[in-house]
């Protein structure tokens, strides 16, 4: 049954989780701020997670389960979780990353002004055989109207960035916050850069990021072309806040469909042209 309202709310959408869920949790559980709840949703897992999330739920009052009852696939997994939320801010976690104890402590005495609408930690990249902190790199400071750092270095993570709930629903489209069919954490990100809203960002390694074996040529194919679609569908709004870096961006997407195929990738010949007609100025 549950209480009051709490003072953050942690999403935490899982498929086939099992390996990864449980030391996820307690990173969450072990928090040095405790007024939270922690909503997991499970995307109808075909593993053992489904018993996990129960054990898990036995643990701990605050932790709130939920399945579906068909596959949504990833948004709308996201989506279905981040709509449980009742807390004052919130904020989505991988089912295999986790955070630091000082985590919520950190972010939550960084939103000191009211108009801070989200705040951003570092955080290191981690497997079985190395952890190490990432490549890109800004400083601590608040940032507003920055879609061209967004586009530059795309520094914020939705693993660790906490949102006031409230305000999350300037950026939904027919009440979800993630759209489909588009890098959908990238998005979000470029929206609210565009949109004015302050963002702080803390230069501290708070998170961890878990890195997983595959294809990676294959992952990098996937990941240019949702980025490359994602941006293309903001076009308008890029182009008209940012037009260097904006026509910088689609030449960099544009070079990495030449650059993958030569590294094993299949060839993605739609969206290279789709890049270069925009990059001369055409529909």
């Amino acid at each position: 049954m549950m209480t009051k309202s709490p003072l953050i709310s942690v999403c935490v959408p899982v498929y086939n989780g099992a390996t990864t869920l449980e030391e996820t949790i307690r990173s969450l559980l072990q928090q040095t701020e405790a007024d939270f709840e922690i909503l997991i949703q499970d995307n109808q897992s075909t593993d053992e997670t489904p018993a996990l999330i129960e054990r898990l739920a036995r643990l701990d009052a605050r932790i709130f389960p939920a399945a579906n009852a068909t596959n949504l696939g990833m948004v709308g997994n996201w989506n279905t979780v981040m709509s449980r939320a009742r807390g004052t801010f919130v904020m989505l976690l991988s089912a295999d990353d986790l955070l630091t104890p000082t985590f919520f402590e950190r972010t939550l005495a960084a939103f000191d002004d009211t108009s801070i609408f989200a705040v951003s930690t570092d955080h290191t990249l981690f497997s079985k055989a190395e952890e190490r902190r990432r490549k890109i790199s800004i400083e601590s400071s608040v940032y507003s109207n920055h879609a061209g750092l967004v586009l530059l270095k795309n520094p914020f993570s939705i693993n660790f960035t906490v949102f006031r709930r409230a305000e999350l629903s300037a950026f939904e489209t027919r009440g979800k916050v993630f759209r489909r069919f588009l890098s959908c954490d990238y998005d979000l990100h470029l929206r609210i850069a565009l949109s004015g809203r302050k963002v702080r960002y803390l230069d501290e390694a708070l998170g961890r990021y878990r890195l997983h074996d595959g294809n990676l040529s294959r992952a990098k194919r996937r990941m240019n072309r949702h980025a490359s679609l994602t941006v293309l569908g903001l076009r308008q709004e890029l182009s008209k806040a940012e037009p260097y870096i904006f026509k910088l961006t689609l030449l960099r997407f544009l070079l990495r469909t030449w650059i993958l195929p030569l590294r094993g990738a299949k060839s993605d010949s739609r969206l290279e042209r789709a890049l270069r007609l925009r990059l001369l100025g055409r529909k």
